[in-house]
C-alpha cells in the first residue's frame, strides 16, 4: 500500500528530527528511504514552502517521490487533497497527516489515514494499535495502516521492527 505523507507533519511527530533544522526534509527522506526499500513501499512526501515548488529531483529517487508546495501559492495540505482527489483507487493509499481537513477528505474518498496527533479520543486505540509508541503517529478509530514502529522510531537503528495491524 503506498503512502502519501505530509512531510512537515511527520517531522513534527518524530522525536529525532526538529522542524527548526534547516535539513529536516533531507533527514526525513533519508530516514524513510531505507524503510521504503526494505518494505517495498512507495512513498510520496509533500513539504510546504518550496521555491519554486514541484517535484524535487534531489530528494526523489527509488520508491520515494518528494514534492514541495510552491511558497506563496499553495500549501502541502492542498497538494495532498488534490492528489487524493485524482486517485482512481483511493483505498489502496494511506494518507499521513495531522491536519483534520486532509484526514477527513482522505477518509471521504476511501483512503486509509494515519495521524501524528495522539488526542484523548484516540488514545485507547493508539495504545492498542501501536504498543510501545506512546505518542506520535496513530491510526484514527483503530484503523490499521500496516506501518512498523521502525518507520517512526529510528528506522533500524539497532531495533527490531514491530508490525502494526
Amino acid at each position: 500500500m503506498p503512502y502519501l505523507i505530509d512531510g512537515h507533519n511527520l517531522i513534527g511527530a518524530l522525536p529525532d528530527i526538529e522542524l527548526t533544522d534547516p535539513h529536516d526534509e533531507a533527514k526525513l527522506v533519508l530516514k524513510l528511504r531505507g524503510w521504503a526499500a526494505h518494505h517495498r513501499q512507495r512513498l510520496v512526501i509533500v513539504f510546504d514552502g518550496g521555491v519554486p515548488g514541484g517535484p524535487s529531483r534531489t530528494l526523489s529517487g527509488g520508491p520515494i517521490e518528494v514534492f514541495f508546495a510552491a511558497r506563496g501559492h499553495t500549501i502541502a495540505d492542498r497538494v495532498i487533497i488534490a492528489r487524493c482527489n485524482a486517485w482512481p483507487i483511493p483505498a489502496t493509499w494511506t494518507v499521513v497527516s495531522s491536519d483534520h481537513e486532509v484526514l477527513d477528505f482522505a477518509r471521504g474518498v476511501g483512503a486509509r489515514v494515519l495521524t501524528g496527533r495522539n488526542s484523548p479520543s484516540t488514545g485507547t486505540a493508539v495504545r492498542r494499535s501501536f504498543p510501545g509508541a506512546g505518542s506520535g503517529l496513530s491510526t484514527r478509530k483503530g484503523e490499521s495502516a500496516g506501518v512498523s514502529l521502525e518507520l517512526l522510531w529510528g528506522m533500524g537503528a539497532g531495533r527490531k521492527a514491530q508490525r502494526w495491524g
